[in-house]
């Protein structure tokens, strides 16, 4: 083998693994960044009670607001929701992760909804650009991907109505069709799910821009992805975050306008991913598996590399699937799940072993089995392919050249 040859494959070799360790520390990082936290009246400064109007409770620290828990007390940088028209506090103690005295807010479909100032593209934020009462603005510099998350049981009275539950701008929102279906708003554009709203239900909606313009926004509903579009977004979109209208434009149609929704939201989260550019601050990255409450419940029997459920990674590709996480792994090699055409992951993903939620089974999730089996070390995906007469990809025996010390090392890392 020539200098140059044997330089090359080293240097392969060297890339797999620094790509291979990047995508285990990134996993270490991720978790979203609440910048707001709207309990809707379950803030002990709202002095909420069922079936009064919202913000009207005795002591109320900012009457006729909804009050934002993400900030720091006494620092006063909360960003609380006018309410406008009479919605009311009710019990929802019947959703799911809801404790007995737990509230939402119930919407008339009239004329009521919620306003603050947007979060929109959080570089552009007023956190960012001028800060919050008299505060120091935020390092939201270069950051660019953010994403919101809420519980609603939309009313059958509404059926047949559009409505606008959130809208963070005209650039992300969730929004229900007159045909009753899921709509995703995104840069200005309503992608229609397709799916049917469960009117009288209690259903989990997250709306997520992950990973710039190439990831596009994703909607999860209740876990599973039933919209995307890819592309960027008008980050100068300075239209006002809303709560159950429509958002309006300025000038001449203001919000509250349109789109009324009727039903009950709950536990409504806008939040932040990336890293900042001016200080680095972290804000971390976006993981299914642990910031889509759902996803975490759903997927609570599996650990990491467990693709069957069974609490543990074990086989060798000769058991059966429901006990062999190796022919697990095989049975799916290459699945992928596209919605509206864009490579998207959620909790069914998780169950064909898309450790990663990138909407396909790979390389990638091959090395987190691979990393996570007791018997890593002597596992060749390139022969367990050919055995089933499945060509090995060209890129296999770069990542394979990742050495059993490595593993072991990674290993040693976790304790």
């Amino acid at each position: 083998m020539n200098t140059i040859k044997r330089h090359l494959i080293n240097t392969l070799s060297a890339l797999a693994t620094h790509l291979l360790l990047l995508l285990l520390v990134q996993s270490a990082w991720a978790g979203r960044t609440a910048d707001r936290l709207f309990q809707m009246g379950d803030d002990a400064a709202e002095n909420a009670s069922a079936n009064i109007t919202v913000g009207s409770g005795a002591g109320n620290v900012f009457p006729s607001h909804t009050l934002d828990s993400a900030g720091q007390p006494g620092a006063g940088n909360f960003q609380d929701l006018l309410v406008v028209g009479d919605p009311k506090y009710v019990n929802t103690s019947a959703r799911p992760h809801a404790d007995a005295n737990d509230l939402g807010i119930r919407f008339d479909g009239v004329d009521d909804y919620l306003e603050a100032l947007r979060l929109g593209q959080p570089s552009t934020s007023e956190p960012a650009v001028t800060g919050v009462d008299g505060l120091a603005p935020e390092d939201y510099s270069g950051i660019n991907n953010r994403g919101l998350q809420f519980w609603a049981n939309p009313d059958p009275a509404g059926n047949g109505n559009v409505q606008a539950l959130v809208q963070d701008t005209e650039q992300h929102g969730v929004r229900i069709s007159a045909a009753g279906t899921w709509i995703m708003r995104y840069n200005n554009v309503d992608v229609d799910s397709g799916v049917g709203v469960e009117f009288g239900e209690w259903s989990h909606l997250m709306l997520v821009r992950p990973s710039g313009a190439a990831g596009g926004s994703q909607l999860y509903l209740n876990g599973v992805a039933i919209a995307a579009r890819g592309g960027g977004y008008n980050g100068g979109d300075e239209r006002p975050l809303t709560v159950g209208a429509n958002t309006g434009d300025g000038s001449p149609v203001f919000p509250g306008t349109a789109d009324f929704y009727t039903g009950i939201i709950d536990d409504l989260e806008l939040f932040v991913l990336g890293t900042s550019t001016a200080t680095q601050t972290d804000y971390g990255t976006f993981d299914l598996g642990s910031d889509n409450p759902v996803a975490v419940e759903l997927l609570s029997g599996f650990v990491a590399g467990d693709i069957n459920g069974d609490g543990v990674v074990n086989g060798d590709g000769t058991g059966l699937a429901a006990s062999d996480d190796i022919t697990a792994y095989l049975d799916n090699w290459l699945f992928e799940n596209r919605v509206n055409g864009i490579l998207t992951g959620d909790v069914n993903t998780r169950q064909h072993g898309d450790f990663d939620f990138d909407g396909i089974v790979d390389l990638d999730d091959w090395q987190v089995l691979r990393m996570t089996h007791p018997n890593g070390a002597g596992l060749n995906l390139g022969a367990l392919l050919n055995a089933r007469g499945v060509p090995e990809p060209c890129a296999l025996t770069l990542w394979l050249g990742v050495s059993a010390a490595f593993l072991h090392l990674l290993r040693l890392r976790e304790h």
